[in-house]
C-alpha cells in the first residue's frame, strides 16, 4: 500500500526561527549579504535558513528556570491526608539547598 504525504514541505515564507531564538545570535555588516548566523545549543554556525528546530526556545517566552522560581509549592501529606502551601519556613528547611525568591519584588529597584 502505497504512503501519500500531503503537506510535507515546509513553506518557504515561513519566519526564520534564529530570529527569535534564546539560542541564535545574528550578525549583520553593512551589506544585506553580509549575515552570519550562530547557533548557541549546537555550537556551531548555521548556513541554512531554519524554520523547524527542537532546539528552538523562544526569547519572548520565560525559560523553564524561571518559571520553576515563581512556582507555588503545594505540600501533600499522606499520612496525615493534608493538603496546603507551606510556609516559607518550613519549605527552607525541607530544601536547604534551593534558593527562595521574595513574595513581593521592589518594583523601586
Amino acid at each position: 500500500m502505497p504512503i501519500s504525504v500531503r503537506g510535507g514541505d515546509r513553506a518557504p515564507s515561513a519566519p526564520r526561527l534564529c530570529d527569535s531564538c534564546w539560542n541564535g545570535v545574528t550578525m549583520r555588516g553593512a551589506s544585506d549579504s553580509e549575515e552570519r548566523i550562530y547557533c548557541r545549543a549546537i555550537m556551531r554556525e548555521i548556513r541554512i535558513r531554519v524554520v523547524e528546530c527542537n532546539e528552538y526556545s523562544a526569547r519572548g517566552e520565560p525559560s523553564l528556570y524561571d518559571l520553576r522560581k515563581i512556582a507555588w509549592v503545594i505540600d501533600v501529606d499522606a499520612s496525615r491526608e493534608k493538603i496546603g502551601f507551606l510556609r516559607a519556613t518550613e519549605w527552607s528547611r525541607r530544601n536547604p539547598d534551593e534558593e527562595m525568591i521574595p513574595a513581593v519584588l521592589d518594583s523601586t529597584a
